[in-house]
């Protein structure tokens, strides 16, 4: 299963391998618009595959959802969650990690889904793997690799 990128900026980027849909945030705050772009990727996605999985990379720095965004997340991915897995990797330190966590693992009990956070890229490919059975971690941390190498292009 190849990378397919989906949208790339400055700041962030989303794309898809399989059934995987990743989304690397270095430095854009998540907006409503990003959040319905990213459920209609993952409507998409499941066209194609009975399970889905969503992969949130966040940078250190990164900014941190508000809470109308959370509500927006949950109630957007509601309809999902019995076959969705998601993955949220902080990548950072201190009180924007504790603070960009305890964002994500509110959407997760919004949500009603088990929402699994690591600390690196290599253990939240490992986790996704782990759910949806047959994917290659390797394989996600090198489309994780290529979406950041075109952030920074």
């Amino acid at each position: 299963m190849e990378l397919v990128p989906h949208y790339v900026d400055s700041e962030q980027a989303v794309g898809c391998v399989g059934p995987v849909v990743i989304r690397i945030i270095a430095s854009a705050p998540t907006e409503i618009t990003d959040i319905d772009d990213l459920v209609g990727l993952v409507d998409d996605t499941f066209q194609r595959w009975s399970a889905v999985g969503i992969w949130v990379v966040a940078h250190h720095g990164a900014p941190v959802p508000d809470s109308s965004v959370r509500r927006y997340v949950a109630d957007r991915l509601q309809p999902y969650n019995d076959h969705l897995t998601m993955v949220c990797s902080m990548l950072g330190l201190g009180f924007w990690a504790s603070a960009a966590s305890g964002a994500s693992t509110g959407i997760g009990v919004l949500l009603g889904v088990d929402l699994q956070m690591t600390t690196s890229v290599a253990v939240g490919a490992e986790r996704m793997c782990r759910e949806l059975v047959g994917l290659d971690p390797a394989r996600l941390v090198a489309a994780h690799d290529d979406l950041m190498q075109r952030i920074t292009a």
